[in-house]
């Protein structure tokens, strides 16, 4: 994801779903435009962002394909709440929504309900992390925040 003339994020699509992406952007900017080896060392970092988004971006060619690698899908791929505690509580469902359970009150408070972004939001706050935008808290949303894995939360 360039970011200017000279750097650029490396993200990695960790799941294709039905109208929407789920992206990781790495916390490290490489140069522009990226090589290979550059992206692959990208993916040791921690995440800046993990997402849902819009496929847009790829379409035309405004998110560039590097290269393709694998990745331990089971690290970052969120569960999501959902529900409210006045119509029987809060649930929390796995990242491929096929298991389901009450969660409980601090799950309830820390994971948030699935969420796509735009990749136009998704790409302001890259550009306000790499500081070419001013700083706006209103961006800060979109930023990673470490939390238990669905894996984690729904072991098999």
């Amino acid at each position: 994801m360039k970011i200017d003339d000279d750097r650029a994020y490396v993200g990695q699509v960790l799941h294709v779903g039905e109208g929407a992406v789920f992206v990781v952007v790495f916390d490290h900017l490489v140069r522009h435009p990226v090589a290979i080896p550059d992206a692959l060392a990208a993916l040791m970092h921690p995440p800046i962002v993990a997402s849902w988004t819009y496929d847009a971006r790829f379409r035309p060619g405004m998110w560039e394909v590097v290269t393709q690698a694998q990745t331990d899908n089971r690290r970052y791929l969120p569960a999501s709440t959902w529900g409210l505690p006045e119509t029987g509580g809060i649930r929390l469902t796995s990242f491929d929504e096929t298991r389901t359970r009450a969660a409980t009150a601090e799950e309830a408070a820390t994971i948030a309900p699935r969420t796509t972004r735009s990749p136009m939001l998704i790409e302001k706050f890259l550009m306000m992390a790499a500081g070419v935008e001013p700083r706006n808290p209103a961006l800060e949303k979109v930023r990673w925040v470490p939390m238990p894995s669905s894996s984690e939360l729904f072991p098999e």
